[in-house]
């Protein structure tokens, strides 16, 4: 972890890991970058992203996943297992993680998979903040090296965009509150 008030945080986003993948010959090789990525092996595509954070950057404080973490049918946890065993394998060890939900993940599995760590100190000198409820989700709200670090849960189930509701806005006023 750097000294002082420097932070590294490395942020990916937009994973949309499914049960399966396409292998790779089947991947569209035109159209949109987003299109190939959905279609093809968006797996290898996570994994080659978090190699590169561990071989080619400079130290990560933290690592945060944003929005869209999986993808398709969620009904069971398989997307998540397999997030989870992609970044057991590929982050850089050591390296604080967090999810935030995006309009494409389901949080119960998500939350199953990846529980929120409790509130307080941590190993490393974080600190961990209390987390928001089981409503909606605060993947990424701790202390470290003078900064507040805050990912706020806009997944609306079922629907194709988010929203931050009064109770989320209400716990994140007092949150910034209280650490001024």
């Amino acid at each position: 972890m750097h000294s002082g008030m420097q932070m590294q945080i490395v942020q990916l986003t937009d994973s949309h890991l499914r049960e399966h993948e396409a292998p790779h010959h089947l991947a569209p090789a035109e159209g949109p970058p987003d299109a190939r990525h959905l279609a093809g092996h968006p797996g290898a595509t996570l994994a080659a992203c978090l190699r590169h954070v561990r071989e080619r950057l400079p130290p990560t404080d933290l690592l945060v996943l944003s929005g869209d973490n999986a993808h398709g049918d969620l009904e069971g946890a398989t997307p998540y297992g397999r997030l989870r065993e992609t970044l057991q394998g590929e982050a850089p060890s050591g390296v604080p993680i967090s999810l935030v939900p995006g309009n494409h993940d389901a949080r119960a599995p998500l939350r199953a998979t990846f529980p929120p760590p409790p509130p307080g100190p941590l190993a490393d000198g974080r600190r961990q903040l209390p987390d928001a409820g089981p409503d909606f989700a605060t993947f990424a709200t701790l202390e470290s090296c003078g900064w507040l670090v805050i990912g706020m849960d806009t997944l609306k189930e079922g629907e194709g965009y988010g929203a931050l509701g009064s109770a989320q806005l209400r716990w994140l006023a007092a949150t910034l509150q209280a650490h001024p």
